[in-house]
């Protein structure tokens, strides 16, 4: 009964945003940043101590830049807290705030955000990797993201998945037991079964008296998308295609690890990094969101390889890509100052190379990443960990034939509501009650279903 209500609740929430078209004070005028204008602007992020430091760090340089701006900014530590905050606000929305991939399309669609689309000149989006600009395109017309001619976000970062290592621990292990294995490669990604072979060699060893586990959870996403599966048919998510076997063999990969021992139990997945840095999981998953925290919380060197690839036919490894947008408020009385903000926090390269120092975020700006960040300019110690960034930016360059990546499924969709429910029916795959053939076979039509109701969400 408790989620029926918090769903109805939710629809709700979500109508009340669509609903409500773009008012009076919304438009989408240019407006010029003028230097002699005294502005005040609000901005509203979410993250931790450490991320709310670093983009307080990064707001105030941008305040020393440009004196006739005041920033006030303020985060919510909790993401879902954050997307019920900022649905309520509809009305009353910050001059620049985050806009998570989850909740993109309904906020491009909603005509509350900012076009930056006159904002940008070619000379700002050609030193940007294409994605981080391509993937915060919307099209009016045919009501899908990462096309069309609409910008209504600008990259706060892109984030790549990849399978991050105890490399200490790992040596040890092949000392102590005198094993036949060597470190993973960081440019060859191993298939499904290479991987599960590589992980049993780890199986059932101690390392101070106490078991490590191999693998902390394994990221379903990649695994479907490695196993050249997908969730739709097509970017427009209307069509399911969870019913395919390459699908359902991706589903069963990722529980055969739990059941057989190689992986954690699912349900602890949550408390990986804890785990991870207490020496019980050898392996687990990271983006480079991830690094400030690995860099502070780990007493250890740690690396990175690229997700595996499955055994079906025409897979590569493709890895879930994570992003999050600056959007800024359309109804906003200050709007030229908050596009200025939000230009210096995606475009600039101060902002870049902060960010990648700070262990906050891959950069943006794509000569950045590949000249300096890969190479650890200006990093030393623990800061150049992990070593192989490499892997982070194939994911997103796509320039190796072997290594690609793929925006998380619910980017592509008005909200999360069909995939968490397609996610609830798999826990009975992960405790090995049933096999994930007989999951989505009962459920697939129902998935479909969810589906059709979140696109007429958009009309």
């Amino acid at each position: 009964m408790k989620k029926i209500v918090t769903f109805l609740m939710i629809l709700v929430l979500l109508f009340s945003l669509t609903a409500c078209t773009p008012g009076a004070q919304t438009s989408q005028e240019y407006e010029p940043f003028d230097p002699d204008k005294e502005y005040e602007i609000d901005f509203l992020g979410w993250g931790g101590v450490a991320e709310q430091s670093n983009f307080q760090y990064m707001i105030n340089q941008f305040m020393k830049k440009y004196t006739n701006v005041k920033v006030f900014y303020s985060a919510i530590s909790d993401t879902s807290t954050y997307s019920q905050n900022l649905i309520n606000r509809a009305n009353d929305l910050p001059d620049i705030f985050y806009v998570p991939d989850w909740d993109y399309i309904k906020w491009a669609d909603s005509g509350k955000l900012v076009d930056f689309t006159p904002y940008l000149d070619q000379e700002e989006i050609d030193k940007m990797w294409d994605m981080s600009i391509d993937i915060f395109r919307y099209d009016e017309t045919t009501k899908t993201v990462g096309t069309g001619d609409k910008i209504y976000g600008l990259p706060k970062d892109l984030g790549p998945l990849a399978l991050v290592y105890n490399k200490d621990l790992m040596l040890q292990l092949i000392e102590d037991y005198n094993l036949d294995v060597d470190l993973p490669s960081n440019t060859e990604p191993m298939t499904f079964t290479e991987f599960k072979n590589y992980l049993s060699e780890f199986k059932g060893l101690q390392v101070d008296g106490s078991e490590v586990i191999p693998l902390a959870y394994y990221d379903v996403q990649s695994a479907v998308y490695s196993n050249n599966a997908n969730f739709y048919t097509d970017d427009s998510a209307t069509t399911s295609a969870i019913g395919t076997d390459n699908f359902i063999d991706a589903i069963q990969f990722v529980a055969d690890l739990s059941t057989s021992g190689l992986a954690a139990d699912y349900s602890t997945s949550g408390s990986s990094f804890s785990r991870f840095a207490s020496n019980t999981y050898l392996f687990t998953w990271m983006g480079p969101w991830d690094i400030a925290t690995f860099w502070e919380g780990l007493s250890f060197e740690f690396d990175v390889i690229p997700a595996p690839k499955g055994d079906a036919e025409g897979s590569v490894s493709c890895a879930s890509i994570g992003t999050v947008a600056y959007g800024v408020s359309a109804a906003s009385d200050n709007k030229a100052a908050a596009v200025e903000l939000a230009k210096y926090l995606a475009c600039s390269e101060e902002c870049a190379k902060y960010n990648y120092k700070l262990g906050q975020a891959m950069p943006n700006i794509e000569e950045m990443a590949v000249d300096d960040w890969v190479n650890n300019v200006e990093l030393d110690g623990i800061y150049q960990y992990p070593q192989s960034k490499q892997v982070f930016v194939d994911v997103i360059n796509e320039a190796d034939d072997n290594i690609f990546g793929k925006s998380r499924p619910y980017y592509y969709t008005y909200d999360k509501i069909a995939y968490d429910a397609l996610m609830d029916k798999f826990n009975d795959v992960w405790a090995g009650l049933k096999t994930a053939r007989q999951v989505i076979e009962e459920y697939e039509e129902t998935y479909q279903q969810e589906l059709t109701k979140t696109r007429q969400r958009l009309g």
